[in-house]
């Protein structure tokens, strides 16, 4: 059995793996102004759930990838490769 990933899903790990990047930046750069605590929250949920479905995408665990993007959907994200 081949447990190579598609070109579909190596394009959302790049994706994801970007994001990850992306999202990890803008938390170094968030200051203590008002509601920065909110924004600091906001930001690592979005990368745990990011690193969830990079895990789960690495591991074939395609169902629970799915569930991890639908979270980060929820908080405003699309993805071009789903």
């Amino acid at each position: 059995m081949d447990r190579s990933l598609s070109p579909k899903n190596i394009a959302l790990l790049t994706e994801l793996e970007i994001l990850n990047f992306r999202i990890a930046a803008k938390l170094e750069r968030i200051g203590y102004s008002d509601g920065w605590e909110e924004r600091k929250k906001k930001g690592n949920e979005m990368r745990l759930l990011v690193i969830e479905a990079i895990r789960n995408l690495e591991l074939r665990r395609f169902s629970r990838v799915g569930d991890a993007l639908r979270k980060l959907e929820e908080f405003g994200l699309t993805f071009m490769n789903r």
